[in-house]
């Protein structure tokens, strides 16, 4: 019988791995807890009006770019503005997409692949880059990275905020919904990839309105330990497995959790 597994990133961030792990023999169902729609503010802020520029995921890039290009067709990346990524995925992301747009190669400052991607790892290599009244720019959704907007601020840096996209909670569809009765009836709700507080808080509502308290998936893999105690909570016994950020990583790590027991 095929190990389960359901993906609850947003849809356009799963397909791929999806893919993979159908090729490796599980049995997947894609659920995004959360979508992410582009900010309905105006003009995103002007590069040279600032010494760095952060962005905190994919989307904040993806959503940035798309406006500045459209409003600007012929922009280049000023040198003045220097790059800066949450996490190297993010950041080699953001090389590719400059050099398909522009032919430009850049360098984007981010934490190394086999170090934390978050905040604080970030914050150690690019913190001793920084001079005295830098002005940044923090891209992000509509909330989030308050530790790295609050280490900025206490050290004397001038950061502000765009909000380049939004997020909200997916209502999940009837046909997912019945598969995931099915499965919980065979006491077979799979293991859950959960990468976000607000796409567990997303599960989390949702599941009590389906009044579904009596069931719990089997296991989850999170993304960062921080995610683990609030998933741990919710799951009660059922194992939690944190791993890194990147598909393989995360393929990695379910295809252990299955072989070792962890998982059943």
């Amino acid at each position: 019988m095929a190990a389960r597994v359901v993906l609850t990133r947003p849809a356009e961030r799963q397909e791929a791995l999806q893919k993979a792990l159908s090729a490796r023999g599980f049995e997947v169902l894609s659920l995004p807890a959360l979508s992410i729609e582009p900010s309905a503010i105006g003009q995103p802020p002007s590069p040279e009006a600032f010494d760095w520029m952060v962005f905190v995921s994919r989307a904040a890039w993806q959503h940035y770019w798309y406006v500045l290009r459209k409003q600007r067709p012929h922009f280049v990346w000023p040198a003045s503005c220097r790059l800066v990524a949450v996490g190297a995925m993010t950041a080699q992301y953001i090389k590719q997409s400059l050099y398909s747009a522009t032919g430009q190669v850049v360098s984007v400052l981010s934490s190394p692949p086999d170090d934390k991607q978050d905040s604080e790892s970030l914050w150690q290599i690019w913190q001793p880059a920084l001079t005295s009244g830098a002005r940044v720019l923090i891209v992000r959704g509509q909330d989030g990275r308050n530790w790295l907007l609050t280490a900025l601020r206490e050290q004397g840096y001038r950061p502000e905020i765009f909000e380049a996209y939004r997020r909200a909670p997916i209502a999940w569809p009837k046909e997912s919904v019945a598969t995931l009765k099915a499965w919980a009836e065979q006491a077979r709700l799979g293991v859950w990839l959960i990468t976000s507080s607000e796409g567990l808080l997303a599960i989390e509502a949702q599941w009590a309105a389906l009044q579904w308290d009596p069931w719990r998936p089997n296991g989850a893999v999170v993304i960062h330990p921080r995610l683990a105690s609030p998933v741990k909570a919710w799951l009660g016994q059922a194992p939690v497995v944190v791993t890194k950020p990147d598909d393989e990583e995360i393929i990695e790590a379910l295809n252990a959790g299955f072989d070792s027991g962890t998982f059943v």
